[in-house]
């Protein structure tokens, strides 16, 4: 793909979603050529290293909390709607702390306790919207 006219975006970064595509692909090609440096990103490749259970055992409160709500994002984007929460058993502590950030998350649909067999109070199982 050419462009109809030249462009110096030399020292300019291009973020570009969908580039799994032809489309998309090409007018990377382009940009780069216009000297951008080129971000492909791929909903597709994220799609597939998506695991429905973030484990958080062993992080501290803030580190846990940062991950979940990543994972949240994540999760909503690419319109998966049951996952799971591994705070693991402990005190609770964690389990609460990721339990407020959840009540507070318009996404979020309701959250449970994993039935006894699949790991009880340790694993918070979350419906999105």
């Amino acid at each position: 793909m050419k462009l109809p006219y030249k462009i110096d975006l030399s020292g300019k970064v291009a973020v570009i979603t969908g580039a799994g595509g032809i489309l998309m692909s090409e007018f990377a090609r382009a940009l780069a050529e216009c000297g951008a440096k080129v971000a492909l990103l791929d909903i597709n490749e994220k799609a597939a290293n998506f695991n429905l259970t973030l484990d958080v055992r062993g992080m501290r409160g803030e580190e846990a909390l940062d991950a979940v709500s990543k994972y949240i994002d994540d999760a909503s984007l690419l319109s998966i709607k049951n996952i799971s929460i591994l705070p693991g058993k402990g005190n609770g502590i964690l389990r609460q702390l990721i339990r407020q950030q959840l009540s507070k998350m318009s996404c979020v649909q309701q959250m449970q306790d994993a039935s006894l067999e699949t790991g009880g109070h340790g694993i918070t199982r979350v419906t999105l919207r």
